[in-house]
């Protein structure tokens, strides 16, 4: 016991010549070579999507050829389909707002709302590809790019950066 005590007090010589970098070098590995470094960032992730997601809503998502009418997300020109892309924007501020606020209560919601946001663009999306009078409506990128960005603020939501406090055990 008393040599365990003693060598807790004491720095070790180092046996190998590699073994003197080796923080340094688990260090730089977990900085820059690991391909989940985004997930430490997940809050500011989150609200960037969020912002991206009501730009991508001002983008074209469909151009129906036969009567030449440039669906977007806010304007779905003489058509029926209303303004679809105006529930994600919803849903994106109140999301980008949970992102910002550090309280447990408000992560577990945004997971919900990064859900129904990803459930409402693949809403849209079955919604206006769909083929109707023999006439397919032409994909144009912001629907694309609706459906990834929602995704990714949905993972996002999975990784809130918050503090818990440890509790205290009796001894």
């Amino acid at each position: 016991m008393a040599e365990w005590l003693g060598r807790a007090l004491q720095k070790l010589v180092q046996q190998f010549e590699s073994a003197r970098n080796l923080d340094n070098l688990e260090t730089k590995r977990i900085t820059y070579c690991n391909p989940f470094i985004i997930m430490k960032h997940s809050q500011l992730t989150g609200i960037a999507a969020s912002l991206a997601i009501i730009a991508i809503c001002y983008m074209p998502w469909v151009f129906i050829a036969g009567n030449n009418i440039l669906i977007t997300g806010l304007d779905s020109g003489v058509t029926n389909f209303g303004r679809p892309g105006l529930m994600n924007i919803v849903l994106s501020v109140a999301g980008a707002i949970f992102f910002a606020v550090p309280k447990i209560w408000a992560k577990r919601t945004n997971v919900f709302i990064g859900a129904v946001n990803f459930a409402w663009a693949i809403r849209n999306y079955i919604l206006l590809t769909t083929c109707q009078a023999g006439e397919c409506p032409e994909k144009k990128a912001g629907l694309y790019l609706l459906l990834i960005i929602t995704f990714i603020m949905l993972l996002m939501t999975f990784f809130p950066k918050i503090a818990i406090p440890e509790e205290k055990h009796d001894e």
